[in-house]
């Protein structure tokens, strides 16, 4: 499964809110930088990025292949190329093929960034708003996505009590 939608959207807090069974591996890009950012002080993140997110899209390919169970990928993909290749790694690896898109508002996801306390420059931001908008249009006017079985949008008000993710366990 792939959750996605602009940084800010709220894809942790739905995570967080979400009862995840054990079987079920999240992968997020903040559990590699959280680490980097402890290691190296006061090292700008924008240094250690592409470290980031080299080791995040390594540590997709070795759970795709491994991971017994259900695997979550946190990810804006607002890029074509990174909803792209997420896809194709699924089909390589025979994952079922869910598409989640967290559909909030430039503005929401702004102050979404501001309440967890990090901030996209205005310039990154600004990149990943004008993609998303695309992706908006887009399955508003009812496409999917190639490589994936189903998709499915949420909003922000979405994210309560009301939305309950299930998994099947992995066959023995």
């Amino acid at each position: 499964m792939l959750l996605a939608g602009l940084p800010g959207a709220g894809k942790s807090e739905l995570l967080r809110r979400a009862t995840v069974p054990a079987h079920v591996t999240v992968l997020d890009s903040d559990q590699v930088r959280a680490p980097m950012r402890d290691a190296l002080g006061p090292v700008p993140y924008r240094l250690y990025r592409p470290v980031v997110h080299i080791a995040h899209h390594a540590r997709l390919v070795w759970h795709a292949i491994t991971a017994p169970g259900a695997v979550i990928v946190h990810e804006p993909a607002t890029r074509v190329s990174t909803r792209v290749w997420i896809a194709a790694l699924r089909i390589l690896t025979r994952r079922p093929g869910v598409f989640v898109w967290l559909d909030v508002t430039a503005v929401e996801a702004l102050a979404g960034q501001h309440s967890r306390g990090r901030v996209l420059p205005a310039t990154s931001f600004a990149k990943h708003v004008r993609r998303a908008s695309g992706i908006r249009r887009r399955l508003r006017a009812g496409y999917t996505f190639p490589g994936w079985r189903k998709v499915c949008v949420l909003r922000r008000h979405d994210i309560s009590d009301r939305v309950r993710v299930e998994f099947q366990r992995p066959s023995a």
